[in-house]
């Protein structure tokens, strides 16, 4: 399945409505679900149910999500079981699945960040090349970290959004049913303010593309975080930035190295002032590092274990071959 479309069969933003006005949505006779644009006899996208028995398609509102039934009335497909970057209410995210980002608001292409269900509990992931990078974890027990393994790993659970807006841990029984915050020994709760029959079908959980992982409400939008902001973000300040306090941005050492690509918001990120040279013979002579003093981490370093380099020495040269 193609994310970037199958977002928007299950996705909650007003640019996945403004999106569907461009191309069609139709149900073939043979009961295949199919997206298309300008050329309608090539599919952008497909459910693959053809010849399953599909008779009808509508709107359910448990979880929210698009459904197909044959002609008794049984499930056959629905989007809730493909998620892209949104949990809604009841909507369970089962082993082998994620959310992924967009890459930026406007465009829904899989982005760098990847909340993902482990044995342990959910994890938060930035992916450059093939190196994932974990920088946030929620322990099934409650726990808002852990390094490598936790204590006591499940074989098999879920997570889900329930009606009184908390993010549940479900075990293997509950899995497909009913999202209650009684499936396991701990929830996590998403809005305060808000009580149970209020929230009902009214709250949704979204992997922004920035990598924070917010939950909104129609009355509440955005009022809480679920994730760190700010400096706990893995790119916050952009390309070469240093991240100060809990949101202020500058670049790296100073303006003799690296410029801001935005003078007027720091939070885009720097430029080298000289072009660096990788992968290059000449490339120790022609560059310099340089050490940051003063405190300075890393999301991922609670999370994420770092390299066991013995000296500065060894960090210096494992750069440079990198």
């Amino acid at each position: 399945m193609d994310r970037g479309n199958s977002k928007l069969l299950s996705g909650l933003r007003t640019v996945d409505v403004l999106f569907l006005l461009i191309i069609s949505i139709r149900l073939l006779a043979d009961g295949n679900l199919v997206l298309v644009g300008d050329d309608i006899h090539t599919p952008i996208w497909s459910s693959d149910t053809g010849g399953k028995g599909v008779a009808t398609m509508s709107l359910a509102r448990d979880p929210i999500s698009l459904v197909l039934r044959d002609s008794n009335g049984q499930l056959v497909w629905r989007s809730a079981d493909y998620p892209t970057d949104t949990l809604v209410t009841n909507q369970f995210l089962l082993p082998g699945q994620n959310l992924t980002s967009w890459a930026s608001p406007t465009d829904p292409s899989p982005g760098l960040y990847t909340l993902a269900i482990e044995p342990c509990g959910l994890a938060l992931y930035i992916t450059r090349s093939d190196n994932p990078q974990r920088y946030w974890a929620l322990d099934h027990n409650g726990t808002l970290s852990w390094t490598g393994t936790c204590r006591t790993p499940l074989s098999s659970f879920a997570a889900c959004l329930s009606y009184e807006s908390r993010l549940v841990f479900a075990n293997e029984t509950a899995m497909h049913s009913r999202c209650y915050p009684d499936f396991s020994g701990f929830s996590f709760f998403l809005f305060q303010e808000l009580s149970s029959n209020f929230a009902s079908n009214l709250t949704f959980l979204r992997l922004e593309h920035d990598g924070n992982l917010r939950p909104f409400s129609y009355f509440l939008m955005g009022a809480h975080q679920a994730t760190p902001t700010g400096c706990l973000l893995p790119n916050f300040c952009g390309p070469y930035g240093l991240c100060i306090g809990e949101s202020s941005c500058s670049c790296l050492v100073n303006a003799s190295f690296f410029s801001p690509l935005n003078s007027t918001d720091y939070s885009q990120g720097c430029r080298p002032n000289n072009n660096l040279l990788c992968n290059s013979s000449f490339a120790a002579q022609q560059s310099m590092m340089l050490k940051l003093d003063g405190g300075v981490d890393y999301v991922a370093n609670n999370y994420t274990p770092a390299l066991s380099l013995s000296s500065q020495e060894n960090c210096i040269e494992e750069c440079e071959n990198n």
